[in-house]
């Protein structure tokens, strides 16, 4: 551990935790709630501006940073690096600004599964109802007992675009009038929790169950519930030309917003002392949601070992991969992240209390390649 976070934390928590070591039959889960509510009491949270700090004091290479930072392909947008609430390193390319907002793509899925997750912390919803519970037309079909839980799983078995493998209904739901609409008319295609596909149109269910729900729109519960408490000004859900909010995708937002979810993530739902969202969910969402796909969480790609990993591919009953594959090999497991096309990342890692975000296009795995080549070259004391 670095010496700035050390000395930061153990001025708080050092003798709540002596105290509990030196009390007999205390468990070790307490010693660890205390530490983690030992680090967030002791953790900075940007109000207006992020807190800059030297990235050496807080344990990177520097010239390795720049040097990575340096090799950013001519798409890319921006570049943040965040240790411990405090950014070691921001890069904007071309004529872009830190205050500018770009289209995230699909690191909107993060996002709009966060909604579900407020919304059931609210009591407005819960995982396990039926989707039929919100739009009525599904009842009596066999589509009854799809649940929320299996849409955002990506196992509910409905028509899908496989990501955007399936270019005519991709193109239908993108010029949709209505695309919750268009989604909810689809076939059944499987029983659900039989098949895993990144399901663009399922996740346009969203917005019906969420305005059902919550009585709102998501994007204006979006500002109220989640971009206003973290203080993302320049973040924002997007409409189309019929005024539906999308769920999959579009999403504007700027690095350092990116970065404020990511610390929301990292800081297990909890804001400067408010808890936007909850541990549970945060926990839930970043670990594997089905068992047909160990690599994916709650519109989270996660690290962890399993049989499917590409981002555009099936699992279908008599699918065979091998087992022990992971999203980036060289990687922690404990490593996850909202991922978008072209390869825009906002990226969480536990493990050393850091967030990378990588906003932009270009190729997708050199990409990836880089925001996780941060940990794993340029920090150099966890």
């Amino acid at each position: 551990m670095d010496k700035r976070w050390a000395a930061r934390v153990s001025k708080a928590g050092t003798c709540a935790l002596l105290f509990l070591t030196a009390c007999s039959g205390q468990k070790t889960g307490l010693l660890d709630e205390m530490a983690a509510r030992s680090e967030v009491a002791n953790s900075v949270f940007p109000a207006a501006d992020w807190s800059k700090a030297d990235p050496t004091e807080l344990g990177f290479d520097a010239a390795k940073l720049e040097e990575i930072a340096a090799e950013s392909p001519p798409e890319t947008v921006c570049l943040l690096v965040m240790r411990h609430g405090e950014v070691v390193g921001e890069w904007y390319y071309g004529d872009h600004t830190a205050e500018q907002p770009t289209g995230v793509m699909s690191v909107t899925q993060a996002y709009a599964a966060t909604l579900v997750g407020i919304a059931q912390d609210e009591g407005f919803l819960d995982l396990d109802d039926p989707v039929s519970k919100y739009i009525p037309e599904w009842v009596g079909t066999p589509s009854e007992g799809v649940t929320i839980r299996n849409l955002l799983s990506h196992d509910s078995g409905r028509e899908s675009t496989n990501s955007i493998g399936n270019a005519e209904l991709h193109q239908a739901l993108i010029g949709a009038p209505d695309p919750g609409a268009l989604a909810i008319g689809l076939e059944q295609q499987h029983a659900p929790g039989e098949v895993w596909s990144q399901n663009l149109p399922a996740i346009e269910l969203l917005n019906p169950i969420l305005t059902a729900a919550t009585g709102m729109d998501p994007a204006d519960y979006a500002q109220e519930k989640l971009f206003g408490p973290i203080g993302a000004t320049h973040t924002s859900m997007k409409k189309n030309g019929n005024g539906k909010t999308w769920m999959h995708s579009f999403l504007e937002t700027t690095c350092q917003d990116a970065a404020r979810f990511g610390y929301l993530y990292l800081r297990n739902g909890n804001w400067n002392g408010t808890q936007v969202l909850s541990e549970g969910w945060v926990d839930e969402a970043t670990h594997p949601s089905t068992e047909l796909n160990p690599g994916w969480g709650f519109m989270w790609w996660l690290n962890q070992p399993g049989s499917l990993v590409s981002i555009d591919n099936v699992l279908t009953p008599d699918y065979d991969e091998p087992s022990e594959m992971k999203l980036v090999p060289d990687s922690p497991d404990d490593m996850y992240w909202a991922l978008g096309f072209g390869g825009q990342f906002v990226q969480v890692h536990p493990g050393t209390d850091t967030v990378v975000v990588r906003l932009g296009g270009g190729d997708e795995a050199a990409n990836m390649q880089q925001v996780t080549r941060i940990v794993s070259e340029s920090l150099v004391e966890e």
